[in-house]
């Protein structure tokens, strides 16, 4: 059967009829196949684009995530680069305060003392202000140290510069100046106020006590006032000022404060010193009669001290009149 069927076949495709148009078949073939392959080639265009697209969208992506690594880099090392260079400036100013720092009582020492003294006064300079030096001195370190020891002496000096710095102004500047003195600065203060300051830190000074085993140390200091511009106008003059009245105060006893009179108040200070031993007034009675009458010369009027006790209240005119009756016979019968 199945012989027979193939026998069939080929006879039958022997009696089809030949195509009348045998090239337009070919032609027809040749365009599907071509139609086939465009249609291929687009196909495969579209893969090559599409794939294309996806390589673009992950370069792209790619070339984003490495700028915003390469910002993120930027960022972190920028702020590792400030951090290093706020711990560098820390460390500058650190080393700076401990150039400029008394390393025992934490103070400003002489050093930035000096450099700060000529800049204040240039300050208050332009605007026409005053400026006062208060120098300090601990009395009788040299015996606690003698006696006690030096670290006695140190704790006393710890203790008188932590007073001094509590109780003055945050404008204010005080230092250590030297092994047993301290130096301050009052900037906009005159005589009077620089006085004022001065009972103060005094008074509060006086308060403490320091207790070594069983014994317990009084606690005292002698100052000197100068000022910017009556005593003089540069740092170092108005430092040798402020020496000379800190040493006056010295010669007069512990806990004293002198105020520099100048030398057209020598005679009235010689005289106020007259009427406080004769107990008229206390030291502290005939400094502010001093500063008075200095300030009363810049107004043209010349007081003498004694005038001067009595318009502050601190003696009648009697008492002034007899001590100095008593001065007067004193010098005569010490004259030749």
């Amino acid at each position: 059967m199945e012989e027979k069927s193939e026998s069939e076949g080929t006879e039958a495709s022997r009696k089809r009829p030949a195509s009348p148009f045998p090239a337009l078949e070919v032609t027809t073939i040749g365009l599907a196949g071509a139609l086939v392959l465009v249609v291929g080639a687009a196909l495969a265009l579209s893969q090559v684009a599409r794939v294309l697209m996806a390589v673009e969208l992950v370069l792209s992506l790619g070339v984003v995530a490495l700028v915003l690594a390469l910002r993120e880099r930027r960022r972190r090392e920028l702020g590792e680069a400030q951090a290093r260079a706020q711990q560098l400036e820390q460390r500058l100013r650190q080393t700076e305060e401990i150039a400029l720092t008394d390393s025992l009582t934490g103070l400003w020492n002489s050093r930035h003392l000096h450099t700060q003294l000529p800049s204040e006064i240039s300050r208050v300079k332009r605007r026409a202000l005053a400026l006062s030096l208060l120098l300090v001195d601990v009395d009788g370190l040299k015996v606690v140290n003698d006696r006690f020891g030096h670290a006695t002496g140190d704790l006393l000096l710890k203790h008188v510069g932590a007073v001094l710095k509590e109780g003055l102004r945050p404008s204010d500047m005080v230092g250590r100046w030297g092994g047993d003195e301290y130096l301050a600065l009052l900037p906009e203060a005159g005589k009077a106020d620089a006085l004022a300051v001065a009972k103060r830190l005094r008074s509060r000074l006086e308060q403490f006590q320091l207790k070594v085993d069983k014994d317990v140390l009084p606690i005292t200091v002698s100052m000197g006032i100068a000022t910017y511009p009556v005593d003089g106008e540069e740092a170092e003059d108005l430092f040798q000022k402020a020496d000379a009245a800190m040493y006056l105060a010295k010669r007069r006893g512990s806990s004293h404060i002198s105020v520099y009179a100048g030398p057209a108040g020598g005679q009235r200070k010689r005289v106020g010193e007259y009427l406080m031993e004769l107990g008229v007034c206390t030291v502290e009675q005939m400094e502010e009669a001093l500063q008075f009458c200095l300030e009363s010369s810049k107004k043209g009027e010349d007081l003498a001290i004694g005038e001067a006790l009595v318009r502050l209240g601190y003696a009648s005119g009697g008492e002034v009149e007899q001590a100095l009756a008593l001065q007067a016979r004193d010098r005569q019968r010490a004259s030749p």
